[in-house]
């Protein structure tokens, strides 16, 4: 086990032979849950906040998260799941009847029309609060993504999904609306189907995958919000951190020699 004056000396050396690990940390010296668990690395199990002081330049004394964000969190994970929730439920629910009860073609076309036409303003609502959310948890969490080795890499891979979720959310609805226009008795309707870019065949081809893809796509984003909530534990925060400082100071070592 190492002691706080020579992991402190470490860091200290760190900062004068290499660059600076301080914007990392946000400017912060060890307060908060990742200096807490840092402090049971420098001891046997006991607490001794600000031990590795010394070791970081004068700074705001805030952690790298000080602020709880409970009403941001509830708006993503709201909006997200009646995103996935409905969206699920759209193809195993109201697909699955229309095929059951349809008869034909057309009914069948016209039950799955209209209950995707009164879900999609409230799926719409839905998209919109997991946005809002997303965007202001992505603001408050900026300095924890620069900082921590992990987080930026989650963060760009739930971006990519959030944006291939909402292209087959919006390809989806261009295709249901082609369905539906197919299969109205009026003419007018019928005439815009017509004129509509997207055949008729080739609409419901694309519509049975991606009744699935969307499902599939926002799920992936509610596994990929879990691995968040896993990097926010303070173990998780520490080593993030140390190992992003060590891709600018190869020469510090890794927290496993460290504790050993």
């Amino acid at each position: 086990m190492i002691d706080g004056d020579r992991l402190a000396g470490i860091v200290a050396q760190a900062g004068e032979s290499g660059p600076s690990t301080a914007p990392l940390l946000g400017g912060a010296p060890p307060f908060g849950p990742t200096a807490m668990a840092a402090d049971r690395l420098l001891g046997d199990g006991e607490m001794a906040p600000g031990r590795l002081a010394g070791a970081f330049p004068p700074g705001p004394r805030e952690p790298v998260m000080s602020t709880r964000n409970t009403m941001l969190r509830s708006l993503h994970d709201l909006g997200l799941a009646a995103w996935f929730g409905g969206s699920l439920m759209g193809a195993v629910g109201v697909n699955g009847a229309a095929r059951d009860e349809g008869g034909t073609w057309a009914a069948t076309a016209r039950i799955v029309g209209s209950g995707w036409a009164k879900w999609t303003p409230v799926n719409a609502a839905a998209i919109a609060t997991h946005l809002f959310g997303s965007g202001g948890l992505l603001a408050a969490n900026a300095p924890r993504v620069a900082a921590q080795q992990g987080v930026a890499a989650s963060t760009l891979a739930k971006t990519v999904l959030t944006g291939a979720a909402l292209a087959a959310t919006a390809y989806s609805r261009v295709l249901g609306k082609k369905i539906e226009l197919a299969a109205s008795s009026d003419p007018q309707d019928a005439e815009k189907a017509a004129k509509h870019p997207i055949d008729t065949d080739k609409a419901q081809r694309h519509l049975a995958c991606l009744q699935w893809a969307v499902p599939a796509l926002t799920g992936g984003l509610v596994v990929l919000n879990a691995l968040h909530g896993e990097q926010q534990r303070p173990a998780e925060q520490l080593h993030g951190v140390w190992e992003r400082a060590r891709t600018l100071a190869p020469h510090m070592p890794s927290l496993g020699h460290l504790t050993h």
